[in-house]
């Protein structure tokens, strides 16, 4: 997910209210870098639901910055080209430069293809006596409306070249109710978390629907039996249930790990992405499953991250519809009361240790 600072910032950029050079006219820093109830609890915040019904909206599809320098007026022109597969609403704004005046292309756009610019002035003074600048990020952000989703391009340094693939901000990469009704892919990045490797964590809980909506204790008291034998999905052991909330891993001694992190999943980095697909299908009538994803750092001790929690999402299936979606609102501070008892209950049952400084 992209942190509500950095979208505040990237909104003001759009808008304007980020000056166009690093320093003003006094030299001054503008900032530019910026259980009853037969088994069921009453809902407490979870599950929550978001519109439905309106066909995906993809995100923008941005090539990778190109830089090209002019040494006779020590000036560096970065473009990227962007296209809009949907027609969606497009904010693009640009920051990164830490000396001297620059002009970003920052604008909004619906148009099918488009283009836009940064031009950095870093001549010495008032920028120091070099051409590569290696000290500064450029960043892009495009930022799609209706898809809710946000692109972003870097490029290190003022020298010509190409920047790397661009990439979508923690979870915003995810999508829901695509290409089946019930399918969920999940995409987790953040380039400014230092962590060699992530893990996903998938945590499920399932609710009977009404007025509140109530946690079903076990958990599996609103779900439909597994197949036999080990065909299908398997549903979490009621063992490793906490309280309604319980690891969604199926977990067989032969063959799988005795770690919480989701079977399957893509392991990410600072410059892979973290990638999960689940299509549930074992709900209920009359229930909804509610799923609490978290990104770990699980690397190597000397990652900065390292044994933290780096972002989460919340997602859920009906059990009437089939239909999986993301929840609002989403996780504010980290991972959930009940999806940390969870992961605890795993780890004791399984005697795994989670990896910590």
């Amino acid at each position: 997910m992209v942190s509500k600072k950095l979208v505040l910032s990237v909104v003001a950029l759009v808008l304007g209210t980020f000056a166009v050079s690093a320093c003003n006219g006094n030299g001054e820093d503008e900032g530019n870098n910026a259980d009853p109830n037969n088994g069921e609890q009453p809902a407490t915040g979870n599950g929550g639901t978001n519109n439905a019904g309106a066909p995906m909206v993809r995100a923008p599809v941005v090539k990778p910055i190109k830089a090209v320098f002019t040494q006779e007026n020590f000036t560096t022109e970065y473009t990227v080209e962007i296209e809009n597969p949907d027609g969606d609403e497009i904010a693009i704004a640009w920051n990164g430069p830490n000396c001297g005046a620059w002009n970003p292309e920052n604008k909004i756009t619906t148009d099918a293809k488009t283009t836009s610019k940064l031009t950095w002035m870093h001549q010495s003074p008032p920028c120091p006596a070099h051409t590569h600048h290696d000290e500064v990020t450029i960043n892009l952000f495009a930022m799609g409306k209706r898809s809710g989703r946000t692109v972003q391009c870097i490029y290190r340094g003022a020298a010509s070249g190409e920047g790397p693939t661009c990439f979508q901000q923690g979870f915003s990469g995810s999508w829901f109710g695509h290409p089946q009704n019930n399918s969920a892919h999940i995409r987790y990045r953040a380039p400014n978390k230092q962590c060699s490797q992530v893990e996903l964590i998938q945590v499920m809980s399932v609710w009977k629907k009404g007025d509140p909506d109530r946690l079903a204790i076990p958990h599996n008291s609103g779900m439909d039996e597994s197949l036999p034998g080990l065909e299908g999905y398997q549903i979490p052991d009621v063992a490793d249930d906490a309280g309604g909330y319980v690891v969604d891993k199926f977990y067989y001694s032969d063959i799988m790990t005795n770690d919480p992190y989701y079977s399957g999943a893509e392991k990410g980095s600072q410059t892979q992405d973290a990638e999960l697909d689940d299509r549930p299908g074992n709900t209920r009538e009359g229930y909804k499953a509610v799923f609490e994803v978290c990104a770990f750092c699980s690397g190597n001790p000397t990652d900065a991250e390292y044994g933290n929690y780096l972002d989460c999402i919340t997602w859920e299936h009906d059990g009437d519809s089939g239909e999986a979606k993301k929840t609002e609102p989403q996780p504010a501070n980290g991972p959930s009361q009940g999806f940390r008892d969870a992961v605890a209950k795993w780890n004791t049952n399984k005697k795994f240790t989670m990896p910590a400084k």
